[in-house]
């Protein structure tokens, strides 16, 4: 006799991470990555960004060196290993993950150096098996989590 369905922990599936960042400077072009996160549910990505016209990156290393990785049903955004200078105004607006086996039961986000997460609005597509987490005002220049619950 079969017991009741499995509820699989969100980060016990493969899946896609997208993030969606926008820069304050309209000119420059929209930087998106998208990470796959394998069947053991770990991912990394690294975002990098300058000015995009000096070579200010090589000269007083202006730049913005990111990595992002998802590991447990978390995503961080952290400095990658050479930290640059450059305050790069860019944000994450919006977090996609494809491949979620379950709704999660919350979503929060964790600021640098914060004890306490903050809720967050997401949405679920169990059709798709997609997660969309939006309205994030996340700059890439800080240290922050998102904990998948």
């Amino acid at each position: 006799m079969a017991g009741p369905p499995r509820r699989s922990h969100p980060d016990d599936s493969q899946a896609f991470v997208q993030l969606c960042l926008l820069t304050q400077n309209p000119l420059k072009r929209h930087p998106r990555g998208t990470y796959k996160v394998a069947g053991e549910g770990a991912a990394k990505g690294e975002v990098y960004l300058d000015d995009g016209h000096t070579f200010l990156y090589r000269d007083k290393r202006e730049f913005c060196l990111r990595s992002f990785r998802m590991l447990a049903a978390h995503l961080r955004c952290r400095a990658a290993g050479e930290v640059g200078n450059y305050q790069c105004g860019a944000a994450v607006r919006s977090v996609d993950i494809l491949g979620l086996r379950a709704e999660p039961s919350a979503v929060r986000v964790h600021a640098a150096g914060g004890a306490e997460g903050v809720s967050v609005e997401f949405e679920y597509d169990p059709e798709q098996r997609k997660l969309s987490i939006g309205n994030l005002e996340l700059a890439v220049d800080d240290d922050w989590d998102i904990q998948i619950c």
